[in-house]
Parts: C-alpha cells; sequence; structure tokens
C-alpha cells in the first residue's frame, strides 16, 4: 500500500477529529466503520486466507521510487502521507523493519501524529548490530522486539524481547524446517508468531520499506 491511501480518505471528506474511535471500532468487529472510514480501512479488519493480516507500507514517488539511486528517501513523503502511515500503525498488532532501516533512520515506530496505541516494534537484525540506544527500543509499554540469528549477542536493556532463529549461509530452511534467518531474509513464519490468535481474531502485521521484498521472499 502507498500513501495514495491519504488522498482517497480526503477526497471521501474524511474528518481527521472523526479518527480517534477508529482503532477502537476497528478491532471491535461489531459493524462497518463509519463511511469516511470504511472504505480506506474496513478492507483490512479480517483476513481472506487465515487469521493474519499483512500490510505492506511503501511511501513513493509518483515514479514508483522508495529512494533516490543514491538511496536516499528521508521526507519522500507529505504531510497526508505521514498521517496515513501512523493511521495504519495506529491499527496493527507489530510493525517490522529491517536493522538497515533501524540503524540508518534511527525511527520510533510509534504513533505519533493520529489516536492510537503504539504496536509491538520488530527489528529483523541477523547479527544483532542494533545498539540499545535506538529509539524503537525506548520502553513506553509497547512490545519490542529482535529477530537475530543464533550466534549473535545484541547489547540491549531491559525489556527486549529476543526471538533467535537458525542462521544460514544465504540457504532459507526446506519446508518444514526450523524458521531460520539468511543475510537479507528471514522466514515468514516468524513474523508470524508475533501475532498470537486471539478469541478468533485477525492479526495485523505490518512491514515497512526495503524489509517487505525480502520478508516476502522468505515465508
Amino acid at each position: 500500500m502507498t500513501d495514495a491511501g491519504s488522498s482517497d480518505w480526503a477526497s471521501a471528506g474524511g474528518d481527521v477529529d472523526s479518527w480517534a474511535p477508529i482503532p477502537r471500532q476497528f478491532r471491535r468487529l461489531n459493524g462497518p466503520l463509519p463511511p469516511s472510514w470504511e472504505a480506506l480501512y474496513g478492507p483490512l479488519r479480517v483476513g481472506r486466507v487465515d487469521d493474519l493480516m499483512v500490510v505492506a507500507q511503501l511511501g513513493q514517488s509518483i515514479d514508483g521510487r522508495i529512494a533516490t539511486a543514491s538511496g536516499h528517501s528521508k521526507y519522500i513523503n507529505n504531510a497526508a502521507g505521514l498521517d496515513h502511515l501512523h493511521r495504519l500503525r495506529a491499527l496493527v498488532d507489530a510493525v517490522v523493519i529491517g536493522v538497515g532501516t533501524a540503524l540508518n533512520d534511527d525511527p520510533q515506530l510509534t504513533v505519533r501524529r493520529v489516536a492510537g496505541p503504539n504496536p509491538a516494534r520488530v527489528v529483523i537484525d541477523p547479527r544483532g548490530r542494533l545498539s540499545g540506544s535506538a529509539r524503537l527500543l525506548r520502553p513506553d509499554g509497547a512490545r519490542r522486539v529482535l529477530i537475530v540469528g543464533n550466534g549473535a549477542v545484541p547489547a540491549l536493556g531491559d525489556g527486549i524481547e529476543i526471538i533467535r532463529l537458525v542462521l544460514t549461509a544465504g540457504v532459507a530452511a526446506p519446508a518444514g524446517a526450523v524458521p531460520c534467518l539468511t543475510h537479507h531474509r528471514t522466514s515468514f513464519r516468524a513474523c508470524r508468531r508475533l501475532v498470537p490468535k486471539k478469541n478468533n481474531k485477525t492479526g495485523h502485521l505490518q512491514i515497512v520499506g526495503p524489509e517487505i521484498p525480502e520478508v516476502l521472499r522468505g515465508s
């Protein structure tokens, strides 16, 4: 999903002030959302294949790029696009990024621009490179999770969950094998563990930026 969703919402006559109750209503599944929000976010409430809904979030330019040729991508989104990103973040159970994004951008991955709860913050970090000083690891009541290789020894503070997977040399685990990490991808099953099934409701996972194709290839 790209930030085009923001313009869709605006053209539908959405009212920013009407957003505040939406994250709670989104999770209740007891009727449609208000019309100004239903068309854009209603289809995300229930998975069509199983009990997991995955949202791939990209902010991209009109020519389909998420960064310049040199890799620079900061401020590629406008204010409306950032609001849309934070609304999606308020609706999901966990947001997943790669360690490259974490190191280069030092994001917070919190819900700040709109009303709503902070999701769990997850970093795929095969070698355990992320420092405990990263902003996304600051304690604020949300889960903080690192997916690392089984030999990694990340230097982190208290309260950070570690999921350890077998680190391979670029070969994904065969079907039925232990979920694994390669240098550039993670088993989707590892991400699935972050969103346990609760009361027959759909779990929601947001994968952001360059990590999208790598997670999906590792599925």
